[in-house]
Formats: C-alpha cells, sequence, structure tokens
C-alpha cells in the first residue's frame, strides 16, 4: 500500500474553506485503508474536526496512543493525535492500517510531522492526502468573550497570549485601547472613561494593589464592561476568567481515563480539550453520569462545556468549573467556592453614584481606601467629600489620615488641628470620633519627630475614650498603645513602663470574663509587650487569645480568620525574641498560609520576621525567597512600613553568604530611604548603617570609616533602649572590631568589657564567649599578663554554649592558644 507523495495541489491554502468537507468526501470515497495528513493541527480545531466526522462515522475513535491502531475497528475511522516519541512504532507497525482497513487522520502539529517524515521515512510514504489545518483562536475563549459581553459582566480576565485574537472573532472590528495599571490614579481614571464600543485592556495590574485601584476606577468613571484584565494577580468580582489554553491531548486523556471514560479521546475533543470542561466531565463520570450521555450531549451543542455545565446543574452536581458555568447562565460552583457571578462590584458603583448626589456615600469608599492604606485615592475623595462639606469634621479627619498615608505629614497635622478645632466648637462631639481625630493628630506629630506635642492629643484621647467606652474597650487599649510608643520615642522611660503596667493590669482585670474580653485587644496587648521586648510576658497573652478564638470561634469568617493569621504573626515574633527560631518559624508559616497564597497581601512585618527566623536556622534560600517575594509584592511603595527592614535583612543574609557586592546596595537603598523620609533614628535605619559598615569593615578594610557609621548607629540605639540593653552587645563588638583593625587595643579593650558585662547580665550568656575570645586577642596584643586567664575563661564559654568539638570552640582553641605562644 504503497501510495504516491500528494500533487502540489492537493493541500488546499490555509484560508480556503471547506477543508472538512474536503476531508469528509475522502473518507467517503476511500476503499480500504488510507492515511490522511491534517499539517499543522492546530488543538483549538479538533473538535470542528470531530464533530464534523462524528455524524457519518458513529464508531470514530480518537487516539493519542499509536498502539491503539492494533485493537482499533476494522474499517474504522481513527483520529490520531501522534506522539513524536512513537515514530518508531507507527513506522514498524505501519501494516496494521492496510490490514484493518483503517481510515486514518493525523492531526499533526508541525514538529510531529517533521518527525514522522524524518523518523518514519515508511509509514510517511503511506499518506496519501494532506490538509493544512487553518489556524485561528481558541473557539471555548472566543464563546467566553461573547458570553461574557451578553451578559453584561463587567469584563474578562485573560491569562496567557491570545487575547487580541479572541476578541476580534468574537467581536470583529472592535477599537482597542491599552493602558497600565501603574498609572497615578487620577489618570487611570480617566483612560478607562467608557467610550462607546470600545474595549480597554488593562496591563500591570500583577499585585492587589493595583487589582484594587482598577477596581475603583472603573467605578469611579462609570465603566460597566469591555475591560480585559491581561495577566492580573486575581481575577475581579464581575469579570469573567477566560484564556487560550488548551489541556494537552494526554493529559486530557489522562482525566478522563482516571473518571472510567471508555472513549476519552471523543469526548476530549468534543470539550475542546477546554481544562474546565474537562474537570466538569471528569467529576460527572465519577458522580455516575453515563458516558454517553455526556458524548451526546456535547456533540448536538455548538458550545460542549455549557451544555455540560446545563446538565450538571439540573442534575445537582456541583463543580468549581467557572467559565463552562459561565456560558451557560447556571450556578454551577462547589460549596465553598467564590459564587462565579460576584456581585459585589455592582455595590461599587452604586456607591459612586449615590456619592455624586450624597456626600455621606463618600465615606464608605474613603475608609475603604484608608482601610489598604492607599493615601492617594483616599485624598482625592476625602477632598471630594469637603467640597461638599467643607466644615465636616469626620471628613476633614479622613481627610489628614490620607495625607498621613502619603507621608505629608505637615498638610496632615494642619488638616487634623481643624478638625478637632471642629469636634471642640461642637455641643455634643461623639467621643468615639473626636477621641479619633486627637488620636490621629498624635499619630501624625509621632511620625514627624515631635513627640511631646504628639503626647497632648493622646493623652486627651485615650482618657475620652476611656470615659466613653471602658478601658477594656478596643479603640482604648489601641489610644493606650499608642500614647505609650509616644512617651517611649521621647525618652520617657519611667512614664513608658508605667503605661505598659496598666496594659498588663488590664489584661489581668479582664482575663477572667471571657465574655466581655476581645481577642483584639489581648492580640493588642501582646503586641505592645513585643515591642517592648517582654517575650515571654507576650507568649502568654498571645496563646491566652488564640485559644480564646479557638473556644468561641464567633464573628465571620473573615474576621476569624484575620484575628488568627494576626496572633500567629504575632506568637512568630514573640518567639524570634526568645531565639526559639523553629517555633517562631512554625507559626509564621501558619500566618503566611492563611493568604492563600496571596504573597502580595502578606504584611511586610510578617514577612520580615518570617525570613528571620529561617535565616538564623540557615534556611537561608528560603528566607530569601520570602523576602524578595514580600518586596515584589509591595509593588513598588517603598514608604510601607518595614519595606527598609526587609532590604536590611536580605542584605545581611548577603553578608552570611559573603556577597559584599550584592549586600551594600540593599543597605545603602535602606539608608537613603530611611533618611529621606526624615526617621534617622529609627531600627531600620540602625541596621542599615550597621551593615554598610560591616562591609567595608570585612570586604574593603575601611576600618575607620566603619567606626564612624558603628558609633552612629551606637548613639542611636543608646538614645532608643539605653546604655545597659541586651541588643547594643552586637554593636559594641563590631565597633570593638573596627579598632581592632586600626591596632587601636586600649581602645577596644573597655568597649569589650562593656559589651561583656552587658551580656553576663542578660542571663542567657549567648555570645560570651566570642566577646572573650575577642578580649583575650587584644590583652595578648598589648602583652597583659591577664590574657592567659581570659583565654581560658573563653575556651571554657564556648565549649559550654557549642560544645568542646564544635567547629567553631576548635577553631577558636587553636588560635587563642597561638596568641599566648607568640614571642613577647
Amino acid at each position: 500500500m504503497v501510495l504516491s507523495s500528494p500533487a502540489a495541489d492537493d493541500a488546499p491554502r490555509p484560508d480556503e474553506p471547506g477543508w472538512l468537507d474536503r476531508l469528509t468526501a475522502i473518507l467517503r470515497l476511500a476503499d480500504g485503508g488510507i492515511i490522511v495528513l491534517i499539517d499543522q493541527a492546530h488543538p483549538g480545531r479538533l473538535g470542528e474536526l470531530v464533530r464534523a466526522l462524528l455524524p457519518r462515522n458513529a464508531g470514530l475513535e480518537v487516539h493519542r496512543d499509536a498502539r491503539r491502531l492494533a485493537t482499533a475497528e476494522k474499517g474504522a475511522v481513527v483520529v490520531l493525535w501522534p506522539d513524536a516519541a512513537q515514530v518508531r512504532w507507527l513506522n514498524m507497525e505501519r501494516p496494521v492500517v492496510s490490514h484493518r482497513e483503517i481510515r486514518l487522520v493525523l492531526f499533526s502539529d508541525a514538529r510531529t510531522s517533521a518527525a514522522l517524515a524524518h523518523g518514519a521515512v515508511d509509514f510517511f510514504h503511506w499518506i496519501s492526502h494532506r490538509i493544512e489545518c487553518p489556524g485561528g483562536p481558541w473557539m471555548p475563549a472566543v464563546r467566553t468573550i461573547r458570553g461574557a459581553v451578553r451578559a453584561r459582566a463587567r469584563g474578562v480576565a485573560w491569562w496567557g497570549e491570545g487575547f487580541a485574537e479572541a476578541l476580534e472573532a468574537a467581536l470583529p472590528g472592535r477599537p482597542v485601547s491599552r493602558i497600565s495599571a501603574a498609572l497615578p490614579y487620577e489618570q487611570l481614571v480617566d483612560a478607562v472613561r467608557p467610550a462607546g464600543r470600545a474595549w480597554v485592556e488593562v496591563m500591570d495590574a500583577d499585585n492587589p494593589f493595583r487589582l484594587r485601584r482598577v477596581a475603583w476606577a472603573l467605578a469611579e468613571a462609570g465603566r460597566r464592561g469591555r475591560v480585559a484584565l491581561l495577566g492580573p494577580s486575581t481575577s475581579l468580582a464581575g469579570f469573567w476568567p477566560a484564556h487560550a489554553r488548551p489541556r494537552s491531548p494526554g493529559a486530557a486523556l489522562a482525566k478522563l481515563e482516571a473518571a472510567g471514560a471508555a472513549r476519552a479521546g471523543r469526548l476530549a475533543a468534543l470539550l475542546d480539550l477546554e481544562p474546565e470542561a474537562l474537570d466538569l466531565a471528569a467529576a460527572m463520570l465519577r458522580g455516575g453520569v453515563d458516558e454517553g450521555v455526556l458524548e451526546e450531549t456535547a456533540a448536538q451543542a455548538e458550545d460542549g462545556g455549557a451544555a455540560l455545565a446545563c446538565l450538571a446543574a439540573a442534575r445537582g452536581i456541583a463543580a468549581d468549573s467557572r467559565s463552562p458555568a459561565l456560558r451557560a447562565g447556571v450556578p454551577l460552583v462547589a460549596r465553598g467556592s467564590r459564587p462565579a457571578n460576584g456581585q459585589d462590584w455592582k455595590s461599587i458603583h452604586s456607591r459612586f453614584r449615590e456619592a455624586s448626589v450624597n456626600p455621606e456615600a463618600l465615606r464608605a469608599v474613603v475608609e475603604r481606601a484608608l482601610l489598604v492604606n492607599d493615601g492617594e485615592v483616599a485624598e482625592r475623595w476625602a477632598r471630594r467629600w469637603l467640597e461638599r462639606r467643607p466644615e465636616d469634621a469626620e471628613a476633614l479627619c479622613a481627610l489628614g489620615k490620607a495625607l498621613r498615608a502619603r507621608r505629608q505629614l505637615a498638610a496632615a497635622i494642619d488638616v487634623l488641628r481643624r478638625a478637632v478645632a471642629l469636634y471642640e466648637r461642637q455641643p455634643a462631639p461623639d467621643p468615639l470620633r473626636y477621641g479619633d481625630a486627637l488620636k490621629q493628630l498624635g499619630l501624625s506629630l509621632y511620625y514627624d519627630g515631635t513627640y511631646a506635642d504628639a503626647a497632648k492629643p493622646m493623652r486627651r484621647a485615650l482618657r475620652l475614650l476611656r470615659e466613653a467606652h471602658g478601658v477594656a474597650h478596643p479603640s482604648s487599649v489601641e489610644a493606650l498603645a499608642r500614647l505609650n510608643d509616644v512617651v517611649l520615642s521621647d525618652g520617657k522611660y519611667a512614664e513608658a513602663e508605667g503605661l505598659l503596667k496598666q496594659a498588663i493590669e488590664l489584661r489581668n482585670t479582664v482575663a477572667g470574663r471571657e465574655r466581655e474580653v476581645s481577642p483584639w485587644s489581648l492580640l493588642h496587648l501582646g503586641h505592645i509587650l513585643v515591642e517592648h521586648e517582654r517575650f515571654a510576658e507576650a507568649e502568654g497573652i498571645l496563646r491566652t487569645a488564640l485559644e480564646l478564638v479557638l473556644e468561641r470561634k464567633e464573628g465571620a469568617q473573615a474576621t476569624t480568620d484575620r484575628v488568627h493569621r494576626s496572633l500567629r504573626s504575632e506568637l512568630g515574633q514573640a518567639l524570634l525574641g526568645q531565639e526559639r527560631y523553629a517555633e517562631a518559624e512554625s507559626f509564621f508559616r501558619r500566618a503566611v498560609a492563611g493568604f492563600g497564597g496571596r504573597d502580595a497581601e502578606i504584611p511586610l512585618r510578617l514577612a520580615s520576621g518570617y525570613g528571620e527566623a529561617l535565616a538564623m536556622q540557615g534556611k537561608v534560600a528560603q528566607a530569601e525567597s520570602v523576602l524578595r517575594r514580600a518586596l515584589e509584592g509591595a509593588g513598588g511603595r517603598k514608604d510601607l512600613p518595614f519595606y527598609t527592614m526587609i532590604l536590611a535583612e536580605l542584605g545581611r543574609i548577603r553578608i552570611g553568604q559573603g556577597r559584599y557586592v550584592e549586600a551594600e546596595p540593599l543597605f545603602q537603598e535602606a539608608r537613603a530611604i530611611e533618611a529621606q523620609a526624615g526617621r534617622t533614628q529609627s531600627s531600620a535605619y540602625v541596621q542599615s548603617i550597621q551593615g554598610l559598615a560591616r562591609i567595608w569593615l570585612l570586604r574593603d578594610g575601611r576600618s575607620r570609616e566603619a567606626e564612624e557609621l558603628l558609633r552612629e548607629a551606637l548613639a542611636i540605639e543608646e538614645r532608643s533602649i539605653g546604655r545597659d540593653h541586651p541588643a547594643l552587645g552586637e554593636l559594641l563588638s563590631d565597633i570593638a572590631e573596627a579598632l581592632l583593625e586600626q591596632r587601636r587595643f586600649a581602645d577596644a579593650e573597655p568597649i569589650l568589657k562593656r559589651a561583656l558585662r552587658i551580656a553576663e547580665s542578660a542571663g542567657n550568656r549567648s555570645g560570651v564567649g566570642a566577646l572573650l575570645a575577642q578580649l583575650a586577642e587584644v590583652q595578648a596584643s598589648m602583652k597583659r599578663r591577664d590574657a592567659a586567664d581570659t583565654v581560658r575563661r573563653a575556651i571554657a564559654e564556648l565549649s559550654r554554649e557549642l560544645g568542646a568539638d564544635h567547629p567553631t570552640t576548635v577553631d577558636a582553641t587553636f588560635k587563642l592558644h597561638a596568641l599566648l605562644e607568640r614571642p613577647s
């Protein structure tokens, strides 16, 4: 059965109509076995081909595995999507086509056709006809776009390539504009305003912050459709998910065969290899629906996936197959999944419509923007609120919050003073709102560095809130915590201690009255203790709060999840402070898991703690991944709290790996951000200059410049936490190292003795051995008699801390003995 090669005109042009008519005619007229090559095959055309052949060929077989030809019915029509790995088998077993009189249709892409031509030469010569498969978009994607328009959906959320081709096929001639979600908000609103039948493609909505802004801009502009989000981080409510990525033939057949399908190839083709439709078919097969019913339903409909969704809905079968269900217009979502049509976007539009006539409605949209710390959007809406209500104290307070979120502190302070003045003129101001205005003014002054001025409104806010709501109310507890931060920053340590004791007494007072205790209050108390390094006390309070939440299980699920995440994160911080890194990692990991893979929503403080816990256990690659994802999730917003802390933590990891060239820019960036914001007394600033000093010392030998930076860091820390705080030990040790490099032994000795005294008084004696080793080197260099005694103490301490056989102990022992053997 060796047939001649087809004539040159045997392969119609791709744009020539009737390729399927030509194929069906060839198969109908064939007498015995025949091979027809559908070349340049596109997966989107497989379903079309099978639908064309099925009416005249009820026994049509569709296979991926060429070995199935050996068991095909005699005289059957078989569509084979050949695997390039099976060309050898096809070449050797080619007689099976003639022996079984198979009318074989090879649905082959260009790569596989080339493999057949070179690796199965004899088999390839048996091909009697070649038809080139026309290109075109994948039909499920086209149907989804059309369905979204018919359903007046908000738009489509598109992943992958091919949107332009699918849109042109679905809605020919529609004009399209493309914009970036990274535009300033005001420009974004203008860019998405409706323009007749034109579509708008939105790129770069690759994190929740930008995606949220797009949603708000669409609502504010009044646009209700004809929007495509290209590659968003997730979909938005009211948007139909869409893509042009059919499942591979092998994976499609495996999915259906695992669910019990006997003719998996036919059913997969009738469903156009649509992943969501295939998953639905598999669920229905497992649910007892006959395969013949599924096949008949899909074959008789233009949209097989939508037809199966209607059938599943009628039979009460639940499955998370949103695209087919949306096209069918049926509610077919698995229990616990998000509703397919998502109506909450309509409420956003309605709020904007209401806000145009009712200024009070703007409160909700301003609060939503403030909740996610989007100061630019909050300011825009707050100013609109004020345009309609110029003397509204609450609107002024909202504007002040927005300005502070944008780091415009002077403007925020001025606006908040006006808000407070308006409340003071009212005969009976609402204590909660008045107290909030005072608290916001205090916070703005605090961030501006005027701590003494900040304390006054904070005290008034605390008094007001306690009188109105009691000491255990969350607003009172937060005001207490904020006042504590202010007085501590102002250097009033005795008063800060007293405020902290009030917080602890508050916890002891309400701990026995579980019905009246707010887990949020206990969480905030725990946070206060963590911030003041009362880690063991914080751990006890936070564990109590976690048990309380688990026992009561009250409130909406979203609120409960938020409490769990926050408690686990704060417990991780408490354990991290106690150097219980493995336990801290466990709590951080569970807190991160609570975000369900939404990396961009993970708070930077949580990511910073998680990264540190991993790094301290030597899990450097994991730590770096966590910190890098956190920075990416911040969306370039370098003003966010803990952004610079994460940069510094990444820098420390690089130093530990000896990657100084990569570490230095991270510390430089962190230092510049903090300095530009006027936060030259912050922990992040201290860590950045300490990191730079270490690089200059370890890599460049710039010991004098390193010393200057380290002394600057020490002065900041001494003002913040006192001269005898355990956290100073590392800085003192670094300064001593810089002095040793300069051979200033007499200057280094008192620094090391101070660090040693602090470490020994800390209780756990961590790091004492290393400090004694440094001190011994100093004393030996100065030919001091007490060097030998210090050497013995250092070796004994290192052996106690790490073990006598630990590499660090062994190395230090060798070096210390060598010091004593130096010739005098």
